[in-house]
């Protein structure tokens, strides 16, 4: 009696009839999950599609068991740089590498028949070469359809517990099992009884006769030199294309046997996404992402962030802590300059912990935090609310430590200022700065407390004058430091010469029987030279200092604030409001 699965499907036998060496699979394969491609290839060379690197095999810390372990990362290229990495389970290190051969090599065999078909001058001869391009260029979309799905998948890996790196990958079983059955152009209703032991043997730990045919297959087996073919053309394959691969390919085309195949199909289409170009495109993890998930490491403080500052202490879930990781992209240099890369990490996180994700909305809030128009608390309780309540365990929590040194540097007030420039740089009418822009105030008053309303002036100041927002918040706290400094020193120094003044004033009143007008006259002169130098002492200390910051209440209007400036002013300089 065959084992079934919950939606009535049999599964294959495990019979002792099994390939000699093999391991049983957990879960044998119950249903084909590649579709299979019968039409041919449609290459766009001008595309910028991503591209791989051979697999780099890494350390890892385990988010549960705060273990080290061994994995693989695949560096993704775009734009010739390096954008990111899919994660993948080092025991699949191998099959990743053939089927990344099986794109390469078909795909090479396809220019060649191409070529091949437009030199051909007999009809007949151009009819074969044109059915070998089809094949061949079938053959390419239906491995290179496989491989995104095995991204898709590889992407949303959850590292297992019991066994850290020896994730199941069922897209890459399926493809090693099917690629080395000749399975690609059947059904699997077809092989479910004769091949049942195939399917229940687990392809990575395979000792035993996988082939129907092993014969002329050497060249289907990737070369240990990476660089002989990784790059996208296999090494000394035109020549042998010339001296015995075509005048083989076109002699079997005059004697089909048993196992010769027709892959492709005149009637068939491609499918609408086969390739990482098309859309979606697959939610690659980013370098950043990649670092906080796999690293597993507690970072410094916002104000100082760098991997040279990480220790590798515990690992980090997206499924417990999924603001933390989007905290740690913003906040991690370089810092992100493209909405495109934060929300390409926000996917990225959604896809990974929800079976729906709602990108568009997610991309709304994105988009109003980018800008400024919301602020980083208010991004966090709607994430929370309208897209991670489901996750039993998430919190909100991150690992944002306050700087001792700078209460005005925080990812809160560099996104609403950094969202304020956003806002300018995309205006078409060219606008000058409106350094009283409602949304930065109105944002700022939610993030920042008023007593601090003239550092924040000062800030914005800098910032219109084209300087950096980062820069302009890790100076605002030393700038606030000797401001504060300075006002205490001009402050003590009034106090002192109130005292002068009220000691000169008593001994004048000793003295008023006294008729002395020549001492009158000097002292009063020494007097005048001394206010004079005191004043314009004075004068210098309120043009070496920023604003000072405006007494009264939080009701106080911004004329009153700025009369009690102007006031302020007149009394460093003269000792006396005017």
């Amino acid at each position: 009696m065959p084992r079934v699965k919950a939606k009535g499907k049999a599964l294959p036998e495990t019979s002792e009839n099994r390939p000699a060496g093999t391991v049983l699979l957990e879960d044998p394969i119950a249903s084909f999950s590649i579709p299979t491609v019968n039409a041919e290839c449609v290459i766009d060379e001008t595309a910028d599609v991503p591209k791989y690197r051979p697999p780099e095999q890494i350390d890892v810390v385990h988010p549960l068991t705060k273990e080290l372990f061994k994995t693989c990362r695949v560096p993704i290229i775009q734009a010739k740089r390096l954008v990111g990495y899919i994660p993948l389970p080092l025991r699949y290190q191998q099959v990743w590498l053939e089927l990344s051969y099986c794109i390469v090599l078909y795909t090479q065999m396809w220019r060649l028949w191409t070529m091949e078909e437009e030199n051909s001058t007999r009809k007949a001869r151009k009819e074969k070469t044109a059915i070998l391009r089809q094949n061949c260029g079938a053959l390419v979309a239906q491995h290179t359809l496989a491989r995104l799905l095995a991204v898709d998948e590889l992407l949303l890996l959850s590292h297992s517990e019991e066994k850290p790196g020896e994730e199941r990958i069922r897209i890459l079983d399926e493809w090693k099992i099917r690629w080395s059955r000749d399975w690609f152009n059947t059904t699997y209703d077809k092989v479910a009884t004769t091949g049942a032991k195939f399917l229940a043997a687990d392809p990575v730990n395979v000792e035993g006769d996988w082939n129907i045919d092993d014969g002329g297959k050497s060249l289907l087996s990737p070369p240990e030199d990476l660089e002989e073919w990784f790059d996208g053309e296999i090494e000394g394959l035109d020549d042998t294309f010339e001296e015995t691969l075509k005048h083989d390919a076109l002699a079997a085309l005059k004697k089909p046997d048993y196992y010769t195949q027709t892959h492709h199909d005149d009637r068939a289409k491609l499918p609408a996404r086969w390739h990482e170009g098309h859309k979606p495109a697959p939610f690659f993890w980013s370098i950043k992402q990649w670092n906080w998930i796999a690293e597993g490491a507690d970072f410094a403080p916002c104000y100082c962030f760098s991997l040279l500052t990480a220790l590798h202490l515990a690992g980090h879930s997206v499924w417990t802590r999924p603001v933390d990781l989007l905290f740690f992209v913003l906040t991690e240099d370089p810092l992100y300059t493209q909405f495109q890369q934060f929300l390409q990490d926000l996917n990225s996180l959604l896809n990974m912990v929800l079976d729906k994700p709602k990108f568009e909305q997610a991309r709304v809030i994105a988009k109003q935090l980018w800008r400024g128009e919301m602020t980083w608390r208010e991004f966090v309780d709607a994430i929370m609310t309208d897209h991670l309540s489901r996750l039993r365990n998430a919190t909100s929590e991150t690992s944002e430590r306050p700087d001792p040194a700078n209460d005005f540097y925080t990812l809160e007030a560099r996104l609403v200022l950094e969202g304020y420039v956003r806002r300018h740089e995309a205006d078409k009418d060219k606008k000058p700065w409106d350094k009283n822009d409602v949304i930065l105030w109105q944002a700022l008053s939610r993030v920042a407390t008023r007593r601090y309303k003239s550092a924040w002036e000062w800030i914005v100041s800098q910032i219109v004058l084209g300087k950096k927002v980062s820069d302009v918040l890790t100076q605002a706290g030393p700038w606030w430091d000797k401001r504060r400094a300075a006002m205490k020193k001009a402050q003590a120094q009034n106090v002192q010469e109130e005292q002068a003044d009220g000691d000169e004033q008593q001994a004048s009143s000793d003295q008023a029987d006294v008729n002395i007008p020549e001492a009158d006259n000097a002292e009063g002169s020494g007097s005048s030279q001394e206010q004079a130098e005191t004043g314009s002492e004075g004068a210098a200390i309120v043009d070496d200092l920023p604003p000072p910051e405006r007494e009264g209440s939080e009701d106080d209007d911004a004329d009153g604030a700025g009369m009690a400036f102007d006031h302020f002013q007149d009394f460093l300089r003269h000792r006396s409001i005017q």
